[in-house]
């Protein structure tokens, strides 16, 4: 009997390419021996190098031409997106613990979703990139890599029907949520393909809200025992529109502050935590506490053989206020008038100094109730020293407004275990607002606010907020201009009283200063004898002048008064704790002066406590002179930021969006799930910008 070989079918994926049959005993070699012959013969009907002319016969085929050409190319679109579709199948589902946090909505968590070969087809459709590779993904500037992967992350998201969620529809989903509140903006997102649904929004933020409520989630994702670590509270008004005006929701929010470091952190357990939409109303309040009989700090043994009188703490102001004068002179006298402000001008000068380390930042769950209140402070204190036993630290740092830094002592002063554990300090952000408030009533009718509003430095709708300190950056920026400018006048009455050979010589000596801006060499000439003896002379000068003249002595005061102020802004920027102790000193009488009774009395409780910080707290005095501000990036120096400013730029911004709670709900169950996730959402929401920007925010 005869054999015959097995014939053997292939079927392929493809739906377009037709079964493959072939025998059993085809040899590898001959198969490909004859697919190079058929291609060759291929090459050399397709290229005809003795024809060089078109006839009719090859214009009538141009018809069928194209029809072939377009079966090839939607053979080729075709293969090509079956190819995606498979690599996009085999993409592993991104199993996110739950409810997923900022942390874990990362570019990392994005790549892992995002195909290589996906990115790349859609960096080459948009023309971003012409490298043809896919072992990596093609290098794009950040905005448009932010663009694509968001594109791609749509379409992995739909290809997987909503069970793969990818970060970046969760992040939106909540970011939108954050932001505007709305169910309907988030639903034309969802229905759009960009983002999860508004029904997976409500199961993460209650599930967020649950986490916080737990007592094993104080200290967010990210941080290291045994660093030194700093807390900032503050209150967080949602204003939302009530009937009369009353009963709006006052919540007390924090974050948590370290300087990063590279060993492992501090990992923060998630248990199970059930889907559910709906959050139940709280069932309990905070503890009440009872002060009784108010104690003080006792600090007499501790100032043994200290000097409190402001002549003994001004040794660190004389090289800030030579840099202030060397400012203005320069920018008075000098030729360049590229010279900026007084911010760029001591950026510029920073750019190669060092810079400290970047700080890390966290939101700590919120307590939902007012800090008026003793029992919402002595709670502050009860979360506080919680999170203080869970990083193992011996002194934990405190941060808080002059109201609730008032409470806090009353309480911290009579509770031992408090009193040893924290160190609490007073916002430098509100005692500099305190300040500014302070020198405008001493000058406002003296002038001041007529020469802001004619000058039309402020407009006359907004003197009253810059007056009083509340609007923060027009009041500084308004005294550092008209500081300069009574500076440039001072110093050009000390020139008219020179001989014409002193103030050539003086002029020369400014010239050639502000030459040297900004490089190594100006900083040498500004702390060099001849600068020094020049300021010494203006000084006198303007001693003498404001014993003969009233007027002058009054705006002599303004001068020192902004002096320092910029003292203590400088000493916050650079971060150098005995400038800002003797500014604080400095700011004491002025307070007592222009009757800031609060700043007055718990301005000099603060400054006796930190004067006296080691003895009551020994070895703490390291820790704070490092990390008693916070550094949002590294990439310019004279940057570091007040810690209560930090919580009003990240927490209470993130809060105090259109969203909100304004006209947002009477359910008390759903009011408490919003505030109960707020630090959470906030977070998130701060991750999304994150991630369209594609570069790293502080």
């Amino acid at each position: 009997m005869k054999s015959y070989p097995q014939l053997v079918f292939c079927v392929l994926k493809m739906r377009n390419v037709s079964e493959i049959v072939y025998v059993e005993n085809l040899d590898s070699s001959e198969l490909v021996e004859e697919h190079m012959s058929i291609k060759s013969e291929n090459n050399d009907e397709d290229f005809d190098v003795e024809s060089c002319t078109i006839d009719d016969d090859d214009l009538n085929s141009n018809t069928e031409t194209e029809g072939n050409s377009k079966v090839n190319e939607l053979q080729i679109l075709y293969n090509a997106a079956l190819i995606l579709r498979q690599k996009v199948q085999e993409i592993p589902k991104l199993n996110l613990p739950w409810p997923p946090l900022a942390s874990d909505l990362t570019m990392d968590n994005v790549r892992k979703v995002v195909p290589c070969e996906l990115f790349n087809v859609l960096a080459w459709i948009c023309g971003f990139s012409s490298e043809p590779t896919l072992n990596e993904y093609v290098p794009i500037e950040g905005k448009n890599s932010a663009k694509l992967t968001s594109i791609a992350q749509d379409l992995v998201n739909l290809a997987s029907g909503g069970r793969n969620p990818t970060p970046k529809s969760i992040a939106l989903a909540m970011a939108t949520r954050q932001l505007t509140g709305s169910a309907s903006v988030i639903s034309w997102l969802s229905g759009l393909g960009h983002c999860m649904s508004h029904s997976f929004v409500l199961c993460h933020e209650t599930a967020l809200a649950q986490m916080n409520i737990s007592n094993d989630s104080a200290i967010p994702p990210g941080f290291v025992s045994d660093v030194p670590t700093t807390l900032a509270w503050d209150n967080d008004d949602f204003s939302e529109e009530t009937r009369s005006g009353k009963g709006t929701t006052h919540i007390t929010g924090g974050i948590i502050i370290q300087r990063e470091q590279s060993t492992s952190t501090l990992l923060q357990r998630r248990d199970s935590i059930p889907r559910s939409r709906s959050l139940p109303a709280p069932s309990k309040d905070i503890n009440p506490y009872f002060l009784g009989k108010r104690k003080t700090v006792n600090l007499n043994d501790a100032m043994q053989n200290k000097e409190i009188e402001e002549e003994h703490h001004i040794l660190p102001q004389i090289d800030a206020k030579k840099k202030d004068l060397a400012f203005c002179l320069c920018r008075h006298l000098g030729r360049s008038s590229a010279i900026p402000n007084w911010t760029g001008f001591n950026t510029r000068l920073a750019v190669n100094r060092n810079i400290p380390t970047q700080s890390k930042l966290g939101y700590l769950p919120v307590i939902d109730a007012s800090p008026t209140e003793l029992s919402t402070v002595n709670e502050i204190l009860n979360r506080s020293e919680e999170i203080a036993n869970k990083l193992d630290l011996k002194y934990m740092c405190l941060v808080f407004d002059e109201a609730i830094y008032a409470k806090i002592q009353q309480i911290r002063w009579k509770e031992e275990r408090y009193l040893s554990r924290f160190v609490v300090r007073l916002g430098d952000f509100h005692m500099a607002m305190s300040f500014c408030g302070a020198i405008s009533k001493l000058f406002k009718d003296a002038g001041l606010q007529d020469i802001l509003i004619e000058s039309e430095v402020v407009a006359a709708g907004s003197i009253n907020g810059v007056m009083s300190g509340k609007h923060y950056n027009r009041s500084v920026r308004s005294h550092k201009v008209v500081y300069e400018a009574l500076v440039r006048l001072l110093f050009q009455q000390y020139l008219e009283s020179l001989t014409p050979a002193e103030r050539d010589e003086t002029v020369t000596l400014i010239e050639n200063l502000a030459e040297t801006f900004p490089s190594e060499d100006y900083l040498p000439q500004v702390m060099s004898e001849n600068f020094g003896k020049l300021e010494m002379a203006v000084a006198m000068f303007s001693k003498s002048e404001a014993e003969k003249k009233p007027t002058f002595a009054l705006w002599l005061n303004y001068i020192q008064m902004v002096e320092v102020l910029l003292m203590f802004l400088r000493a916050t920027r650079e971060n150098d704790w005995d400038l800002h102790l003797s500014a604080v000193r400095s700011m004491l009488p002025w307070f007592f002066a222009t009757d800031r009774v609060h700043y007055a009395r718990y301005g000099t409780a603060y400054w006796l406590e930190m004067l006296c910080i080691e003895t009551s707290h020994p070895g703490v005095t390291d820790d704070i002179i490092k990390n008693w501000t916070c550094q949002r990036q590294t990439t310019h120096g004279f940057s570091s930021t007040a810690c209560d400013q930090v919580m009003e730029q990240t927490y209470n911004r993130d809060s105090k969006v259109r969203g909100g709670l304004v006209g947002f709900t009477l359910n008390r169950g759903a009011v408490h799930r919003w505030i109960m996730s707020q630090a959470d959402r906030g977070a998130i929401t701060r991750q999304c910008l994150t991630m369209a920007d594609n570069s790293s925010h502080t």
